[in-house]
């Protein structure tokens, strides 16, 4: 509440602070997602909304009870990818003065000893580094592996394809429900707030279902392949442009190559990547793609 009033957010006139309840009927006002409430019925409305139905629906969890958020800052450019090998505990990070920052394990459960060793920001930016340039250690490999999740991608595609129909048949089948209930309404079998609110949640669980669709992905597997082909001309130069990038490009390829490090005793011991730079690890590590692919295709664990 101080936060929101420090900010300038006070009642209309009163310049004093907005009370609790008030606010909690601005989280929970279908307005902001694009509906419109009358006489406790939901309608979808034709105005822009603000927040997606996903998100208001997270927060409605949250409101419920149902869903704790956590506050996270971001503020360490290599903080949210390293975790202590010994005690599987996240590392997290401190500055020391103005330009000095510096990476430790949290030692959440107070048995690990690896908490102490602090590591400067300069030390991970090496190991990242490092980590850059043992993706790809073999071109010919490299190109089999992207030749490879190429044609998952495709196989991909028709995976959405299904669930497209089968979101498409949901929506139907709740239209049908909708229908029904308000015939169940005009007859009288149900009285006005039980209609509404079942109304309610029919509606909002259609309206999240169109929003689904709506994110599925919006171009074919082909244009994907297409994508894939140009990430070929970087991955070569992974490690000089990490090198060489300033922060938010460092960012860029953490967020794009990097899932999780696991750390101990100051080194890297395993690591985790993200997709397709994970199969590019693999292929290349392996030093024979076709044992590497038989491999991989009867152990589904490397999904």
């Amino acid at each position: 509440m101080n936060i929101l009033y420090s900010e300038g957010f006070r009642t209309r006139g009163g310049n004093n602070k907005v009370v609790k309840s008030v606010i909690h009927r601005i989280l929970t006002d279908p307005v902001y997602r694009g509906d419109i409430r009358r006489s406790g019925v939901i309608y979808e409305g034709k105005h822009t909304p603000i927040v997606s139905r996903e998100l208001f629906a997270r927060v409605q969890d949250v409101l419920s009870g149902k869903n704790r958020s956590k506050k996270h800052t971001h503020t360490f450019l290599y903080r949210g990818y390293m975790s202590c090998a010994v005690c599987g505990c996240n590392l997290t990070a401190t500055k020391k003065g103005e330009k000095y920052s510096y990476y430790y394990c949290t030692n959440g459960k107070g048995v690990c000893k690896q908490h102490k060793d602090y590591m400067g920001e300069s030390h991970i930016k090496g190991l990242m580094s490092k980590l850059m340039s043992e993706i790809i250690t073999d071109r010919n490999l490299a190109d089999l592996s992207l030749e490879s999740y190429g044609q998952e991608l495709l196989k991909q595609g028709s995976n959405h394809i299904t669930v497209k129909n089968t979101l498409e048949r949901q929506t139907k089948t709740l239209e049908a429900k909708i229908s029904n209930l308000l015939d169940v309404y005009i007859e009288g079998s149900i009285d006005k707030n039980s209609y509404n609110k079942k109304h309610n949640a029919l509606k909002s669980e259609k309206l999240l279902i169109e929003e689904q669709l709506n994110q599925l992905p919006k171009e074919t597997a082909e244009s994907t392949l297409e994508k894939l082909k140009n990430l070929k001309k970087y991955c070569y130069n992974l490690q000089k442009m990490f090198d060489e990038g300033d922060d938010d490009i460092k960012s860029d390829l953490l967020k794009s190559v990097l899932w999780k490090t696991n750390i101990q005793d100051k080194e890297i011991v395993s690591i985790q990547y993200n997709m397709p730079f994970k199969r590019l690890a693999e292929a290349s590590k392996s030093g024979d793609f076709d044992n590497w692919r038989r491999g991989w295709d009867s152990n589904p664990q490397f999904a």
